[in-house]
């Protein structure tokens, strides 16, 4: 997955380890600190400031 790829809750939680509840918060909080109806994998990395690499 590149870091421009369209994320939803169901990516981030798998990525993640979070409840998909939870990671559709996170996902709520990237897109209004972004402005954006859609965040990708790097919006999220940059507001949540973690690093997913593997």
């Amino acid at each position: 997955m590149s870091a421009s790829t369209i994320v939803n809750s169901s990516i981030i939680a798998q990525l993640m380890g979070w409840s998909k509840n939870y990671a559709q918060k996170k996902i709520c909080a990237v897109k209004k600190a972004k402005g954006y109806a859609y965040v990708t994998l790097a919006d999220c990395k940059e507001v949540w400031n973690v690093s997913t690499s593997c």
